[in-house]
């Protein structure tokens, strides 16, 4: 696997909404970011039993899915081990998936923490 980019290059955790504010209202993007943040729990968990099953058709699916959500918001690292993720099952290669389902969860809930900083900023609070 020859990427253009190797994940310890990026910045962990980043995330870029910049391409959903110009194509999203303020309310669609929110919902957005909502539904990525309910729905990745079970793409981890649906991910990491892939791996255990040794199930490579599941694995890349899963994964690919994973990729198109993480470029939407811009989580280009989470975009990254995805894709490689994707990669590794399209080639029949399960050790590798192993190893990377690890950094994909520590990923993900960095992406977590900054998005749910930033819906913090964006949403009023209850009083």
């Amino acid at each position: 696997m020859n990427p253009l980019f190797e994940p310890e290059q990026m910045e962990p955790g980043t995330v870029n909404v910049a391409q959903l504010v110009e194509d999203l209202d303020e309310d669609s993007m929110l919902s957005f970011l909502g539904i990525f943040l309910e729905q990745m729990p079970t793409l981890l968990k649906e991910l990491a039993t892939g791996v255990v099953l040794e199930e490579n058709e599941r694995i890349r699916e899963t994964a690919h899915e994973i990729k198109g959500s993480s470029a939407y918001i811009g989580a280009t690292r989470l975009l990254w081990l995805a894709w490689a993720m994707e990669q590794y099952a399209c080639d029949g290669e399960i050790p590798p998936c192993r190893q990377i389902l690890g950094e994909l969860s520590k990923e993900y809930r960095r992406v977590e923490n900054n998005l749910s900083r930033i819906l913090n900023i964006r949403l009023p609070i209850a009083a």
